[in-house]
């Protein structure tokens, strides 16, 4: 629940290292990477009622000094934050953590390997569905992680979060590795002013979503 007390009250939300004793004295006692594994799994399956305390404990390993705990910790970024939603939790408690650290060379590869990795129509999805949580846009987290797309698909969804649908257009139109990904934004864009008949159209087409 993120709640170490005997009841569980909607107002609790934060959480700190002092709820994150054991997580602390294991990596302390050089079982680091097994917490990430752990942390890893009960993301992966599920077991957690809650993500935020999960996120907040694969932060807690990036931001430690330990190399091979760090190390897992942003190996294993993907895994457990697989929305926006998550990564921008993320990106938020490292902040709270860091303690001047900022965004190190691995934390910013890290997050440009969460961009990169995926697929240009899932990061167009994901982008779209998910444009700003924990008061952090993509905007934002591009900017500071210094993203250097190596595909047109990537730099294309990239275009569009920073400079808009326009600007996408004018770059990436009639390329044909791109068009897939152009034509779902251009929807996105076309959903924010249908009429009934246009935006079922539009969901049936593209499958948009309520957020669409």
């Amino acid at each position: 629940l993120g709640s170490e007390g005997g009841t569980y009250y909607i107002g609790e939300k934060k959480l700190g290292k002092e709820n994150a004793a054991a997580i602390i004295r294991l990596i302390k006692t050089g079982k680091g990477v097994k917490v990430v594994d752990e942390i890893v799994q009960f993301s992966v399956e599920g077991r957690a009622a809650k993500q935020d305390p999960i996120v907040f404990a694969l932060a807690l390993c990036a931001r430690d000094k330990d190399a091979a705990t760090k190390a897992a910790a942003y190996e294993a970024l993907h895994k457990v934050c697989r929305i926006p939603t998550h990564l921008f939790a993320f990106v938020e408690f490292c902040q709270s953590l860091s303690e001047g650290a900022g965004w190190g060379r691995a934390h910013r590869k890290a997050i440009q390997k969460w961009y990169s990795s995926k697929s240009p129509k899932s990061l167009a999805q994901a982008v779209t569905k998910y444009k700003q949580r924990n008061g952090w846009t993509h905007v934002d987290v591009l900017r500071l992680c210094h993203l250097k797309p190596e595909t047109d698909g990537i730099a294309c969804v990239c275009k569009y979060v920073v400079k808009g649908i326009e600007a996408c257009r004018a770059e990436f139109s009639g390329k044909e590795d791109v068009e897939k990904t152009i034509k779902f934004l251009n929807a996105v864009e076309a959903a924010k002013t249908a009429d009934e008949a246009t935006m079922i159209s539009l969901i049936k087409e593209h499958k948009l979503v309520r957020e669409h």
